[in-house]
């Protein structure tokens, strides 16, 4: 088996005291590069994106493109796990709500609807089929899995929220 060599490089910020201990060396991002110079990995602050200056761990592929992403979201600092196909597009998501709800997200294509699966604050189970216009996610068709009265019910809820069909 060959084992490739990797060396890391460091962006090195100040080196400081902090709480009486020897000088900390302060790191602000590692990157990774294979044999070749080519950066395979990243761990900084996310550089591109509504997400940028966000602490991210970026992995690439063979060709050098982003195919997996976690970061932290500046807002609310939520974590959040992307993964991109070879074009460069998210294709899946795994995200943590602030409320501490997940969900799990599927997409075919950057502007193809969207296939989510939820856990809702409420405690119930949601896949739902989201379409995207003008940047913007709306509800094309939900299944809900809840309890009622100590019984499992699914409902069919459409686009204006409306339950249409459910079981007992």
């Amino acid at each position: 088996m060959i084992v490739p060599i990797i060396s890391v490089l460091a962006s090195v910020g100040v080196v400081r005291r902090i709480h009486d201990s020897p000088a900390d060396l302060i790191v602000h991002s590692v990157t990774v590069m294979d044999r070749d110079n080519h950066v395979i990995a990243y761990l900084g602050a996310e550089q591109t994106g509504p997400e940028r200056g966000a602490a991210a761990f970026i992995l690439y592929d063979n060709q050098h493109r982003k195919r997996a992403s976690l970061f932290v979201e500046k807002a609310s600092g939520a974590p959040d796990l992307y993964l991109f196909d070879t074009a460069g597009n998210p294709r899946a998501a795994l995200n943590l709500y602030d409320s501490g709800m997940g969900n799990l997200d599927y997409a075919n294509g950057i502007n193809d609807p969207v296939l989510i699966m939820k856990y809702t604050p409420q405690g119930n189970f949601q896949l739902s089929r989201q379409g995207v216009k003008n940047g913007r996610s709306y509800v094309l068709g939900m299944l809900d899995f809840s309890i009622v009265d100590s019984k499992p019910r699914l409902s069919l809820v459409d686009q204006q929220q409306q339950v249409i069909w459910h079981t007992p």
